[in-house]
């Protein structure tokens, strides 16, 4: 039996967010570690 094929792997490095939600301007600078958003229901993680 063979091992299945790897996928290729797609990473965000920069998020940018603007008048959406709740949110009139956000940005992340991701660096290849995992990020966790949290918050309150309604607070705009969606």
């Amino acid at each position: 039996m063979t091992a299945p094929a790897a996928l290729p792997c797609a990473r965000l490095s920069r998020l940018v967010v603007t008048d959406f939600r709740s949110y009139a301007r956000a940005e992340l600078a991701l660096d290849g570690r995992p990020v966790v958003l949290t918050g309150d229901n309604g607070a705009g993680k969606t």
